[in-house]
């Protein structure tokens, strides 16, 4: 015998707090638009069942390129900094400048600095 076929399955398992604040929330906002909710018009069970036309539907909220920007994204948007990366950058002005001033100490004084990490 089938070990599946003897399993006996609870069809109405106890929820978790999510589940039930989910079920609780999905009715109280089909009440307040007097809409009701049908899961099977999106196309769910196609794709389930690997039917044909299984990709036919797309995201019935946002489609499939996502919400578009609000304007408060936008201008938070306008405010990121983007800075260069340093390693693609030429060196600054003053730094050229205190690496041509300690080379030439080095040499006026036949002295090589050494330096620490400590």
């Amino acid at each position: 015998m089938n070990p599946a076929a003897a399993t006996m399955y609870n069809y109405a398992p106890n929820l978790d707090g999510d589940m039930i604040a989910t079920a609780k929330n999905l009715n109280d906002a089909e009440d307040s638009l007097n809409y009701k909710w049908d899961i099977m018009a999106l196309g769910l069970d196609s794709m389930h069942k690997h039917h044909k036309h299984h990709h036919r539907h797309s995201d019935p909220i946002s489609g499939s390129l996502g919400f578009p920007p609000t304007e408060a994204k936008k201008k938070a948007a306008a405010k990121i900094v983007y800075y260069p990366d340093p390693d693609t950058m030429k060196l600054d002005g003053d730094i050229i400048h205190s690496h041509s001033s300690l080379e030439n100490a080095e040499k006026s004084l036949e002295h090589k600095w050494k330096w620490s990490d400590e």
